[in-house]
């Protein structure tokens, strides 16, 4: 919603609280969190995307690599996210 209105300061948000959830579950939850579906990279791509828009080009390229090195040689279901990640990343160089 927030992008849609180009507010990116409020996507971020938005996206800040998934990353503490993520990052404050115990390690065997967030293979479980993982595992939900793409919804989780999609949401690390998101947050690539939104970090690099608003300048902060390191924050976006350890999202990317992260959804990257995290799901490379997972899912055919979950490979277009892993395009996506290097074709932003990319172009962050």
């Amino acid at each position: 919603m927030h992008l849609a209105v180009h507010d990116t300061a409020g996507a971020e948000a938005q996206l800040a609280k998934l990353e503490r959830l993520v990052m404050k579950a115990p390690f065997q939850n967030n293979f479980a969190i993982a595992s939900l579906g793409p919804w989780l990279g999609e949401a690390w791509l998101l947050a690539g995307d939104v970090a690099a828009a608003r300048g902060r080009r390191a924050e976006g390229d350890g999202m990317y690599r992260r959804l990257i090195g995290l799901w490379e040689g997972g899912d055919p279901d979950l490979q277009h996210l892993v395009r996506d990640a290097q074709a932003h990343l990319a172009l962050l160089r």
